[in-house]
């Protein structure tokens, strides 16, 4: 056996430093990939548990997201941390293939892209397997699209688990299907047909199928490496739920439509998350002008915002025109149209559009911060995500998703038809001409939806303004019930 043993060092060299993993009571690892909807309620989350209860916090995540995530890890205790999880979800939804599924309104193409929504995301298993087993964190809190990965390396390294999932249909229930169907086609007897294809049992199966495709990687390949025992293809969640994990679904209980009695003791419904500290801008100057203009015209505003989804500018700008010209009400209509805002349009589209521009009717942005707009408006037509569906429900005001209506945006969209605040999901590809007559019903101050909007926001109104402290607590709690020994209280 080879001892060595140092007598001297070179007064030059760096000294030894204190690993940056002391003096915090409780270090969570935080693991999640997709659009900035997906990332954006972990951001806050981990403000919380930094800032409450001192923790530090990594989130694991893509490279595109960085300067986000630093962004907001100005934090006075505990702290946040950035490590990459490989892969860029942003240039993978660009392709012109990824664009076409999308903007299938098929109940079978929907199913099909939610099934694969994990296997998508199997190529960060090196990533989170690394950094897992460098750090050794007392929790890995996993976001929807990283529950397999998660999973494994919990069972590798004797790591506990927690979800924090902003899609809960994806969780087994006999209350709800996996995929909300909606009327897309002609003909009724073929949206019947294409229903058969939204339940849990044929998700489960077409999940099974997808990440047992031979052209890649399997997850019970990657589990084979590890040492694992296979587990069935597309039972992940039926794993998660027989075996108690801790989930928390951030979403005010009334309007998701109450927990459903199949979900597991330790799955909670919480309430709403908002990242409303750190990075958060105001309103730029001139959306400050055009509101102000509006409202002293006596004018309503109508905010048409589709986020990431591939909605194009022109069908966006053909819809906000023809709603600024034909709605009774004359309203002011702001369009939000993220990256689309680089596609040119033709001559003639571009003359209507100036000419509106001008006299204070329409206005184009690339984005704006929606917790700060929102209330200041009288209607939003919104793509359905969780995130803007939450800003709109809590603003009080009438709402509606149309756009691609991508997997849990159509449940969000009959959500808000449920809960009476506005008319069912619409297809962007028939929006067009649905869109007067459901913005005259909107805008109608004294209508159900409005009536009903008002009244719906007054009921949940959540005990903080962001929802943080409401799901830091829910965390805390069930990890005390899961974790042997579990101290949470902060060191200072």
């Amino acid at each position: 056996m080879l001892k060595i043993s140092a007598t001297h060092s070179n007064a030059q060299w760096p000294r030894p430093q204190p690993s940056v993993y002391e003096g915090y009571p409780f270090h969570a690892l935080i693991v999640t990939r997709g659009t900035r909807g997906d990332v954006q309620p972990f951001i806050a989350l981990a403000r919380g548990l930094a800032e409450m209860k001192g923790w530090m916090v990594t989130i694991c995540t893509e490279m595109s997201f960085k300067e986000f995530v630093k962004q907001n890890a100005n934090v006075q205790r505990g702290c946040i941390r950035f490590r990459p999880s490989g892969g860029n979800t942003a240039a993978r939804i660009d392709t012109r293939l990824a664009k076409w599924a999308m903007q299938s309104k098929s109940e079978l193409m929907q199913a099909t892209m939610l099934a694969r929504s994990e296997a998508e995301f199997f190529d960060s298993e090196p990533a989170l397997m690394h950094w897992a087993a460098m750090m050794r964190p007392q929790v890995i809190i996993f976001g929807f699209t990283m529950a397999s990965l998660a999973h494994m390396a919990s069972e590798y390294l004797r790591i506990p688990i927690l979800g924090f999932v902003l899609q809960p249909t994806c969780l087994p229930s006999e209350t709800y299907p996996a995929i909300v169907p909606i009327d897309t086609h002609f003909l009724p007897g073929l949206d019947r047909l294409e229903a058969l294809s939204t339940s849990h049992e044929v998700q489960k199966a077409l999940k099974g199928l997808m990440e047992s495709n031979p052209l890649q990687e399997t997850l019970n390949t990657k589990r084979r490496r590890w040492g694992l025992d296979p587990l069935q293809h597309g039972s992940i969640w039926e794993v998660l739920q027989y075996t108690n994990i801790p989930i928390v679904v951030p979403i005010q209980e009334q309007c998701f439509g109450g927990k459903p009695r199949d979900w597991g003791p330790r799955t909670m419904l919480t309430d709403f998350i908002f990242l409303r500290k750190g990075g958060v801008p105001k309103l730029e100057d001139r959306v400050e002008r055009f509101l102000s203009n509006a409202k002293a015209a006596g004018r309503p505003v109508v905010v048409m915002a589709f986020s990431s989804m591939p909605v194009s500018r022109s069908d966006i700008m053909e819809i906000a025109c023809t709603i600024a010209t034909k709605a009774r009400s004359r309203p002011c209509v702001m369009a939000l149209v993220g990256s689309q805002g680089d596609e040119h349009l033709g001559k003639s589209h571009t003359t209507k559009i100036n000419k509106l521009k001008d006299e204070g009717s329409l206005l184009e942005e690339k984005g704006a911060p929606f917790g700060e707009l929102f209330p200041r408006v009288d209607f939003v037509i919104i793509h359905g995500g969780l995130g803007t569906t939450a800003e709109a429900l809590r603003a009080g005001i009438p709402c509606m998703a149309t756009g691609v209506l991508l997997m849990d945006q159509r449940f969000w969209g009959r959500r808000i038809a449920e809960l009476n605040v506005g008319p069912e999901p619409v297809h962007i590809h028939s929006f067009l001409q649905h869109c007067v007559p459901i913005c005259d019903q909107a805008l109608n101050k004294h209508g159900v939806w409005a009536t009903e909007a008002r009244g719906l926001a007054a009921r949940i109104q959540g005990k903080s303004e962001d929802g943080v402290k409401e799901n830091v607590d829910a965390i805390v709690e069930l990890l005390s019930r899961s974790i042997k020994n579990f101290d949470h209280r902060p060191l200072y």
